[in-house]
């Protein structure tokens, strides 16, 4: 009876924190924007949507309107194509007001993204994908920045359209008109 009781309080102990560690994760504040479609005419630099989630993890989305594979695409890996973005984490959201800077970007095959800080300083690697074969995505734990209590961003998406010809990049920025909303710790 003993081993019984003992075997079901371990049970509910473990259930617990399965959902405390599931709470966690959904508990993140995300802001989804859409794009304009059209405002950039080259349809693989045209953003459509992106999603922003501020948790333990910071996950910025972008889904343009026909996305180029990074692994493969001479535009990705021969060209200067990239995701760029700015945060803010003091609430001054201005140009001059970012605190960190990251980009992503691929040669050789892969995929790679840094958080750095102003000043040059690189904070951390961040994770970079390609999920579905339809967003471009980079992920970093939040203690990168600081583990702020808000932050803003701002990007843009650049896609060479010719290789031979450096200025034929296309430009599409998110949010279009600045920094995003605040994004609390959730």
């Amino acid at each position: 009876m003993r081993h019984v009781r003992l075997r079901l309080v371990l049970f509910g102990m473990a259930s617990a924190l399965a959902i405390v560690s599931t709470a966690t994760a959904a508990d993140a504040e995300v802001i989804q924007v859409t794009d304009p479609r059209g405002d950039e005419p080259e349809a693989r630099g045209d953003i459509l949507r992106f999603r922003f989630q501020h948790g333990d993890w910071v996950v910025l989305t972008l889904r343009p309107r026909r996305p180029a594979n990074p692994f493969t695409s001479s535009a990705w890996q021969g060209g200067v194509t990239r995701v760029e973005w700015q945060i803010d984490t003091n609430g001054r959201g201005s140009v001059s007001g970012w605190e960190y800077w990251g980009y992503m970007d691929a040669a050789n095959g892969r995929l790679r993204a840094k958080v750095i800080r102003n000043g040059g300083v690189v904070t951390c690697t961040a994770r970079a994908s390609f999920p579905n074969a339809s967003a471009y995505q980079i992920r970093f734990r939040r203690s990168c920045i600081g583990n702020p209590a808000r932050i803003k961003i701002y990007g843009w998406l650049l896609y060479d359209t010719d290789l031979s010809n450096r200025g034929a990049e296309t430009f599409d920025r998110f949010p279009d008109r600045g920094w995003s909303s605040p994004v609390d710790y959730g």
